[in-house]
């Protein structure tokens, strides 16, 4: 094929030399990829900055490429910069709450990066909004709600919670984009939320002052019979509750708050239900295990992450409205050097979402769907929460280990002879010798050992190497 232009290379690319980095770049991911799964080598090589700067070489590298650069040298940089990576695709990873990625979501990130498409303007991206739109919809077909519903996606739960109690604000205080806050108001939060709500809330112009936390019984799941109290109470201080958040589910535990109660109780108030589903939502794929978000149709905004338990690169989340107007009420700007035209024909996004320049993030889920199929997400999902309850009956059987609730999710908390030993020296410890990669939580003032189960291949006998692995360390 004629090249397109003769431009030097610090001016353009040749095709060429794309062609033979991807080509080296993917041999590399493939070994990488298959190792991770043979647990062949550390899932964690837990450095120093420093010495992990040293390992990348990256003053060498850049004399190497020399002034000119150097395309060629790209796979020798990627095959350094691979072992200084935690490894998700090992099943002795269950840490975090990120997926393993499916190749067809990191396939649409190389289309992304290379087609460089925003899409928060309409004519900058018409594809990208197109599906886009398509995702939402297969999305809220599981929310079912009676008018159907709206959203936008966004990358991560962080924004996509800033953005829900944005339009919450909005609707209960439409002169606050023009007059500032009302310090009256107030917002109803579990103290087991992610820490994204409380900042989202302090971004939003509020403080902390501004924030009633729901009691919480001792698994972190909010105590329905006491929230009329906390209501009544922020009440006779003279504010005024905006909207009360639950949790689908909670990121220490896994576990879901009672969506029916909380929503009818909001409903009975006339304030705004959140819920934060950026992990749980995923749920609702699966015929099995939906139940766990019964009440969600009370629900005013929901945030359901893609890539914490659909195999979706990071990032991608979805910010789903039970009234579409409420997108009207999150941003209330004009900017001249923008299309401010935005019909069913020609949707710009940019008047909904915080970002502007945004990346075609629902092309990373669409692409997954196809590859997979709706019956290989909800699959996968109940294989994750199935593995999940049979590594709690082997902990559960184990002599020592304590394990204070069954799960409801993939996520699940446990102890070791907890009045003698403490889990997070324990876990440090062993992260740090790289063989096993988990976390750790504290809940109402006892501190836990925490799995997430991302792989379906994470056995019993590697959670049964661990767990000997935490006697050892033990002592």
């Amino acid at each position: 094929m004629k090249e397109a232009s003769n431009y030097s290379a610090n001016l353009t690319y040749q095709t060429d030399d794309f062609s033979r980095a991807i080509s080296a770049v993917t041999k590399l991911l493939v070994d990488f990829i298959d190792r991770s799964r043979l647990s062949d080598g550390p899932v964690v090589n837990l450095k120093t900055v420093s010495d992990v700067t040293k390992a990348l070489r990256l003053e060498q590298f850049v004399e190497l490429a020399g002034g000119q650069g150097d395309p060629g040298i790209l796979g020798e940089f990627v095959e350094t910069y691979l072992p200084t990576l935690i490894r998700l695709n090992d099943p002795r990873f269950i840490g975090h709450q990120v997926s393993r990625p499916h190749f067809a979501s990191a396939l649409a990130d190389l289309v992304n990066g290379m087609t460089n498409n925003g899409m928060a303007v309409y004519e900058m991206g018409p594809g990208p909004v197109a599906i886009e739109r398509f995702v939402v919809q297969w999305l809220l077909g599981f929310v079912n709600w009676p008018d159907g519903g709206d959203g936008f996606l966004t990358h991560g739960g962080s924004l996509a919670n800033l953005t829900a109690l944005l339009a919450a604000r909005g609707t209960f205080h439409p002169e606050s984009w023009r007059e500032g806050i009302d310090h009256r108001h107030v917002f109803l939060v579990p103290e087991t939320s992610h820490y994204c709500l409380q900042r989202a809330i302090c971004i939003l112009g509020y403080g902390e002052r501004n924030i009633r936390f729901l009691p919480t019984n001792d698994l972190g799941q909010i105590e329905v019979d006491q929230i009329e109290s906390v209501f009544q109470a922020a009440v006779d201080e003279g504010n005024s509750p905006v909207a009360i958040c639950a949790n689908a589910c909670s990121t220490p535990t896994g576990l879901y708050d009672d969506l029916k109660s909380i929503g009818e109780f909001a409903k009975q108030k006339s304030i705004w239900f959140h819920i934060d589903a950026a992990h749980g939502g995923s749920a609702l794929v699966s015929q099995t295990h939906r139940e766990l978000l019964h009440g969600i149709q009370f629900a005013d905004s929901v945030v359901w992450d893609q890539h914490k338990l659909l195999q979706t690169s990071a990032l991608c989340t979805a910010v789903l409205f039970r009234n579409p107007e409420s997108l009207n009420r999150i941003f209330q700007q004009h900017a001249s050097y923008l299309n401010t035209c935005n019909d069913d024909d020609f949707p710009n996004l940019f008047h909904q979402t915080i970002e502007c320049t945004k990346v075609p993030i629902g092309l990373k889920f669409y692409l997954c769907l196809l590859a997979i199929g709706e019956q290989g997400l909800a699959d996968f999902v109940d294989a994750l929460f199935s593995r999940t309850e049979e590594i709690y009956r082997l902990i559960s059987s184990r002599d020592g280990f304590v394990c204070r609730y069954k799960p409801q999710s993939n996520i699940l908390c446990f102890q070791y002879r907890p009045e003698e030993f403490d889990p997070f020296a324990i876990r440090d410890q062993i992260i740090r010798e790289g063989e096993f990669y988990f976390t750790r939580t504290e809940l109402k003032g006892e501190k836990y050992f925490r799995f997430t189960v991302t792989s379906p291949e994470t056995s019993n006998d590697i959670v049964s190497k661990l767990l000997d692995r935490i006697e050892e360390t033990a002592g």
